[in-house]
């Protein structure tokens, strides 16, 4: 390929994006299929930031710094350090990523709802126009970028998204590129089948409204950017919209849910199939070449497309020229760019057995592996909060020079430890023979949330149903003088409990003793990914409540937002004071109810009543910093106590 032929390919990519992108902001996160006729009745009058483009900066900067050799790490620190945002998974990856809790593992661990999510898959369009002529390294840094936030199924639709981009560059038709666009992603994993199922309802001759309804009830869900969903509203965009600018955008957002994604993936896919010819003139004109972005202290930043384009494209030209020079005609100093490399003494990987994370009566085990590559032996150290016993299992000395030795570390709490940390990391340190440092890594375990549960309580008859005046004036009960036992009214109350958020099945306040009594006569409880679920607590089947008290630590008096997911209804007290009630069953979201709440510095009591109706219950709660919301980060710096004795003296005094 020619090398203007290329940079046209490659402005044509990010115009498509930021253009069709913008025109679907408007409508993100709209959980219907809709019927606009014209993008002219969407698109808004001014550009707006957009994560899409946001992050790929981010990326860019990451790869000027570091060079070919990046790391998921890499990225992830820049995230955090140049883009404030942090909803959904990002917010997530971003908050096991503090807690030591490093990629893969940051993108799925307490990460269930939003894994899945498109918040990786439209961030493909650097990898592509880097390596248009090599899918393969697109795809693996694919990998390495999706990761950090997400779990496999949206990593599978970012590596896709970016082979397809790259082999719209080389091939002229449409299927053609679909189909090979699946050799780069497991044939069993969901994404290929969504791919596979799109191809055959178009071939089949539905309408795109028959296709997309069809889609709508096969892969959508409350998450309103679920990839599964919104990747083949991208495809029938592409296959119905005959490679047409304004057709394939319109019938993008039409589909609903992520407008901003959807319209800006196959607008970036336009523009690298067909250059800067796919986008109509009128729309062009909407950005005049502008760059609006939300990064913050970037190194290098982006005030317009073209000059994101000529650095691009002289990545891409270093890139080629150090394999096939498949792009002709480079002007000189289009790959002049160099990045420094320097030999470590030693690699570090580290891996787990198991979940990361911690509780106070287990223990996990975790795999490091060093390889030398020094001249002189070395040994590794891992230390941790003095409230841990780090016990190897193996010898951590007398690595020698090219050796690679890979050895198992048991990590439990001390007997003693009064307290459980939310975040606990590790340092692996690799010296040398003369006790220079020569490498380290870190790694951390999130602390299980520490609860006390009292419980299970349930009403054996429904009084909601039949009261109890009812049964007494129908004499519904056994004939026994000593007391008034109450016969089940029917068979469907014999064979079912019965349960009331308002109906107090111990005393309910909180304040003092009353916090101290119900936290000392719990059993212990801790919550695995931060999530209580009662079907783990105890054997009791069926309709219950219980009551769940937590001692937690703050280091500082704070206002936090408190995000709270729950299946069924709760009260929560803060502190002997009730400061939310959900009284309905919802659908899970870890958004079912946002409100504040003002923590103090040190100790703060916290009590929740839970009801579980059936299987499948399941609560969460995580607290977010000021500025809350998609700003604000998702707390990490505290502890949950068992200060048993502590509350006995105070019950004492």
């Amino acid at each position: 390929m020619n090398y203007d032929t290329y940079k046209d390919r490659v402005y044509g990519c990010w115009l498509g994006k930021m253009i069709a992108g913008n025109i679907g902001g408007p409508l993100e996160d709209c959980r219907e299929i809709m019927d606009f006729q014209s993008l002219h009745e969407i698109a808004p009058e001014e550009m707006m930031v957009n994560d899409d483009l946001d992050v790929q900066l981010i990326w860019l900067n990451v790869l000027l710094e570091k060079g070919w050799e990046l790391t998921s790490d890499d990225l992830m620190e820049a995230f955090i350090a140049h883009y404030p945002y942090g909803p959904n998974e990002y917010g997530y990856g971003k908050r096991n990523y503090r807690r030591g809790i490093n990629p893969p593992l940051s993108g799925t661990y307490a990460n269930e709802f939003f894994m899945y999510s498109m918040g990786c898959p439209i961030r493909a369009e650097i990898w592509a126009s880097l390596f248009p002529f090599y899918p393969e390294k697109a795809v693996e840094y694919s990998y390495m970028d999706g990761c950090i936030d997400h779990g496999a199924e949206s990593i599978y639709a970012e590596q896709y998204t970016a082979a397809i981009e790259c082999l719209a560059f080389s091939f002229t038709e449409l299927t053609v590129i679909l189909e090979y666009g699946l050799a780069f992603i497991p044939e069993e994993s969901r994404i290929a089948g969504v791919v596979r199922t799109c191809l055959a309802w178009y071939r089949e001759g539905c309408t795109w409204k028959e296709s997309v309804t069809e889609l709508h009830d096969t892969y959508a869900s409350n998450d309103s950017s679920i990839s599964f969903y919104n990747f083949g509203v991208e495809i029938l965009a592409l296959l119905y919209g005959e490679g047409k600018f304004e057709e394939t955008v319109l019938l993008a957002i039409n589909g609903g849910y992520d407008t901003d994604c959807t319209a800006a993936t196959v607008g970036a896919f336009l523009g690298a199939w067909k250059g800067t010819e796919a986008v109509p003139d009128e729309w062009k004109e909407t950005i005049e070449d502008r760059i609006v972005t939300a990064c913050v202290n970037l190194k290098t930043e982006f005030h317009t497309l073209s000059e994101l384009t000529d650095t691009i494209c002289s990545l891409g030209c270093l890139y080629d020229g150090e394999k096939k020079r498949i792009i002709r005609n480079v002007p000189e100093k289009k790959d002049d760019i160099f990045f420094e490399s320097g030999e470590k003494a030693a690699f570090i990987t580290i891996d787990y057995e198991g979940l990361p994370e911690i509780g106070l009566h287990d223990s996990c085990t975790v795999l490091v592996a060093v390889k030398n590559n020094s001249k002189d032996e070395q040994y590794l150290e891992v230390a941790g909060r003095e409230a841990f016993e780090i016990c190897p299992e193996g010898d951590t000395k007398d690595i020698a020079p090219g050796e690679c030795r890979r050895l198992r570390f048991l990590i439990k709490y001390r007997e003693a430890s009064p307290v459980v940390y939310d975040t606990n990391l590790f340092f692996c340190k690799v010296y040398g023979k003369n006790g220079s440092l020569q490498e380290e890594a870190c790694f951390g375990l999130a602390g299980k949330p520490v609860w006390r549960i009292t419980g299970p309580f349930f009403n054996p008859y429904d009084f909601k149903k039949v009261s109890e005046e009812k049964r007494r004036a129908e004499e519904a009960y056994f004939k026994i003088p000593s007391r008034k036992i109450y016969r089940y009214y029917n068979l469907a109350e014999a064979h079912n409990n019965f349960v009331y958020l308002d109906e107090p099945y111990r005393e309910e306040d909180f304040s003092g003793e009353g916090f101290l009594d119900l936290y000392r006569k719990g059993r212990l409880y801790e919550a695995a990914e931060d999530t209580v679920r009662i079907d783990e607590m105890f054997g009791f089947g069926g309709c219950c409540c219980v009551y769940c008290a937590q001692q937690m630590y703050s280091e500082r008096e704070e206002t936090v937002q408190c995000h709270i997911g729950s299946t069924t209804p709760y009260k929560l007290w803060l502190n002997g004071k009730l400061i939310y009630t959900q009284k309905n069953s919802n659908g899970y979201s870890p958004y079912t109810d946002v409100f504040k709440m003002d923590l103090k510095a040190g100790e703060n009591r916290i009590v929740l009543k839970l009801l579980r109706y059936s299987e499948g219950q399941k609560f969460t709660m995580v607290m977010r910093e000021a500025p809350y919301e998609l700003s604000g980060r998702i707390k990490t710096d505290h502890a949950y106590g068992l200060w048993e004795e502590k509350a006995d003296e105070a019950e004492r005094g």
